[in-house]
């Protein structure tokens, strides 16, 4: 079981790089608040929603379905792109092999057996079925069916060097 899962971070990593790669030339360039990553292995259903990037391995027959709520995400499976249209829901039974979705406002599940995902952003996330989980550098989790959040630690030196409104104490970056 580690050795699939070694594989898998090892092929999520690499498709980050390369889709981070072919990525527009001004997209690199803009500033990113503070986020979280969290890591989940298992069998059953997850489910994540916000602003967030999602890698994963879904090694046999699986579900998956998206939904884009802002009209900027971008998803492929299997390095296949997904057609995705905002606020409409993008199905996919039978899928399987890895999966990148990325955008502001979204949300995906992913119903199958031994999936491995790395998920990075702002947002939620449940796990339901049999597995394990950690955000960031905390102790592993069971999946319980509950709703986590995904967000940096308060006392994380991203979030303490984040944009200060300029009329009030949050970090919310000023709008432009």
């Amino acid at each position: 079981m580690r050795r699939v899962l070694l594989a898998a971070l090892a092929l999520m990593l690499l498709t980050v790089a390369v889709a981070s790669a072919t990525a527009a030339p001004g997209r690199r360039d803009a500033v990113r608040g503070p986020s979280a990553r969290v890591q989940a292995a298992g069998s059953g259903l997850i489910t994540v929603t916000g602003r967030l990037t999602v890698n994963g391995l879904i090694p046999g027959r699986g579900i998956v379905v998206v939904r884009d709520r802002k009209g900027d995400a971008r998803a492929f499976l299997a390095g296949e792109s997904l057609e995705l249209r905002r606020g409409r829901v993008t199905r996919v039974r039978r899928a399987s092999g890895v999966l990148y979705v990325t955008g502001s406002q979204i949300t995906v599940t992913v119903i199958g057996d031994d999936l491995s995902f790395s998920i990075a952003g702002n947002g939620g996330a449940l796990f339901d079925g049999d597995g394990v989980y950690t955000v960031d550098s905390q102790p592993e989790s069971e999946w319980n069916g509950e709703w986590i959040r995904i967000a940096p630690p308060s006392s994380s030196p991203q979030r303490r060097s984040a944009p200060q409104c300029a009329n009030c104490s949050s970090s919310a970056a000023p709008l432009r």
